[in-house]
């Protein structure tokens, strides 16, 4: 089978490439080394590989897309810019750290957006420092009805790591259930490895406790956590994970390792 780079150029003459016009062929037979000349809309002439042409996505010369948007000068690109040109290596360079996340996956860009000034349309400026670009579905591709900028904070609701809880006839994150009950951030998770039932890990234990009773003496949380082991928080800590009050009152803290700072050797001169 040839090679698409022994296929014959010369119908190439006049045909554009993003901003680029092909406006002369090297002569000679066609081979992967063979030179091919584009005029870029900007007025700027370049020389490039037959291969090249044939293997690379078009766009235009960098001065002219520095001079055309503004996004990507030599130095400094725009945040904008670079999210543009990551998402392409990303899906399209199995070189690039990630790519079995993306590409590999059989995630595309769409035919839109090979071009940046039309990403840019379709988008926007992100809004904050704080926003970046997010797929709506995570197994669909990069196009514009497919994303939006977000923050941290929405995306983490979006990945394929994410777990979501029915309950009472409500979906939600572990997360967001967590905000929804009170309860500190994890809490749920913990419950749920130690075999507690979606229910009981929703219900139960959500009530503030101040101070715990047993064998008649009753104390706060914290003291009955300076009894234990000098650590102020561990009682709270226990009840958050779904101990019972006796059994985190009763329970003997882990013993610690006493610090032992470290000798200091003096450098021989």
């Amino acid at each position: 089978m040839a090679r698409s780079t022994d296929a014959d150029p010369t119908p190439l003459i006049g045909r554009r490439f993003g901003a680029r016009t092909v406006i002369a062929i090297e002569p000679g037979t066609p081979n992967p080394r063979l030179r091919i000349t584009l005029r870029c809309d900007c007025g700027r002439e370049m020389t490039i590989c037959y291969a090249t042409l044939l293997h690379t996505h078009p766009k235009g010369c960098k001065s002219c897309s520095a001079r055309t948007h503004g996004h990507a000068p030599t130095q400094n690109p725009s945040p904008e810019y670079t999210t543009w040109s990551n998402l392409w290596t990303r899906c399209t360079n199995p070189a690039r750290i990630g790519y079995s996340r993306y590409g590999a996956r059989g995630i595309t860009v769409c035919e839109r957006w090979k071009s940046f000034d039309c990403f840019l349309a379709d988008m926007g400026l992100r809004p904050t420092p704080k926003h970046s670009l997010d797929r709506i579905d995570n197994d669909g591709p990069y196009s514009p009805e497919n994303c939006r900028w977000a923050t941290r904070a929405e995306q983490s609701s979006n990945t394929s790591q994410v777990r979501f809880l029915t309950f009472n006839g409500k979906t939600m994150t572990h997360r967001e259930w967590e905000e929804e009950i009170g309860i500190p951030r994890g809490t749920l998770g913990v419950r749920l490895r130690n075999g507690w039932s979606v229910e009981r890990a929703l219900t139960r234990g959500n009530q503030r406790i101040h101070y715990i009773t047993h064998n008649g003496e009753t104390l706060s949380l914290s003291a009955w956590s300076l009894r234990l082991s000098g650590s102020i928080g561990l009682v709270h800590t226990r009840l958050e994970m779904g101990w019972s009050p006796e059994r985190a009152v009763t329970t003997p803290a882990r013993p610690t390792k006493p610090y032992r700072p470290r000798k200091s050797v003096a450098r021989k001169t």
